[in-house]
């Protein structure tokens, strides 16, 4: 007859026609140690009814510095229109438009992102960023053609997924000021449709 288990086998289950609920699985989030500060900060303002969007700045600035960039030397804050720029010499490598709104996201910040992309086209800068110190919407202007390819994700501090540390990472000093050859040919290739561009003949 067999061992006995606890649950039903899954072979047994099909043999017999069971179907199993099927739960939504729990996606678990974590904590990186290094962004501990930055998240309590998030959390301690996500409580105050009344701030000014600098406060929100503030926490950005902390998130960079987490992330490995220099305060007064990488980190910018705003020259001209743009709220926060990260620096590498004397280039612009990213621009964050910075927001107070709790709620940002890709499909209700357009305006934002719309004011981002104007900044960056101005001054030529390819990493783009819209936040509200918590949520993070990124860009790389390089991939496609428009502002839903160019997406490279959204990310959340104090509900980070494990997936996210991958698009955190793209954000480092050493990955954000070298230029990998081989992702740009292949956001460049990304950018034009498959098979080409119609041919118009003539004569």
């Amino acid at each position: 007859m067999g061992k006995v288990f606890d649950e039903l086998p899954p072979y047994i289950a099909r043999l017999v026609g069971f179907a199993p609920p099927t739960g939504a699985k729990e996606i678990l989030t974590v904590r990186p140690p290094e962004f501990k500060l930055v998240i309590e900060a998030v959390e301690v303002l996500r409580k105050e009814r009344e701030h000014k969007e600098r406060a929100h700045e503030s926490l950005v600035e902390d998130f960079f510095v987490a992330l490995g960039y220099a305060k007064h030397k990488d980190i910018k804050y705003r020259q001209g229109r743009v709220d926060i720029r990260i620096i590498s010499a004397v280039h612009t490598l990213l621009i964050a438009e910075v927001k107070n709104d709790w709620g940002l996201s890709f499909d209700n910040g357009i305006e934002a992102v719309e004011q981002a992309y104007w900044y960056a086209h101005e001054e030529g800068v390819r990493h783009v960023i819209v936040t509200n110190g918590d949520s993070y919407i990124v860009f790389d202007r390089l991939k496609g053609l428009s502002w839903e390819s160019n997406l490279l994700g959204e990310f959340q501090l104090t509900a980070l997924h494990e997936e996210d540390l991958a698009l955190i990472d793209r954000l480092r000093p050493a990955r954000l000021s070298s230029t990998d050859v081989g992702e740009t040919l292949r956001h460049l290739a990304e950018s034009f449709p498959v098979g080409g561009w119609p041919v118009t003949l003539r004569g």
